[in-house]
């Protein structure tokens, strides 16, 4: 299977998952989908940035990173209420 033909597959199977995530399931359920993706492609890069050293960067970065997703989904919580 070469590069293009494994990408089409990999699109096929997650495009239905992501519609379905965003048409029909709670918010929540998308939010958690889109932190896990927003974590793992953040995981990657820290391993290639922190290569040699000590884990707990690595283990901050993500946190932070989580925190500053779930304040876009909870903006009332963070930015304050209103409108």
């Amino acid at each position: 299977m070469n590069f293009k033909s494994s990408r089409l597959a990999t699109a096929v199977v997650l495009l239905p998952i992501l519609y379905l995530l965003i048409q029909y399931l709670p918010p929540l359920l998308f939010f958690l989908f889109a932190a896990m993706v927003i974590l793992r492609v953040q995981y990657e890069f820290y391993l290639l940035v922190f290569q040699d050293r000590e884990r707990v960067p690595i283990f901050t970065g993500l946190g932070l990173g989580f925190l500053f997703s779930w304040s876009f989904y909870r903006a009332d919580l963070f930015w304050g209420g209103g409108s």
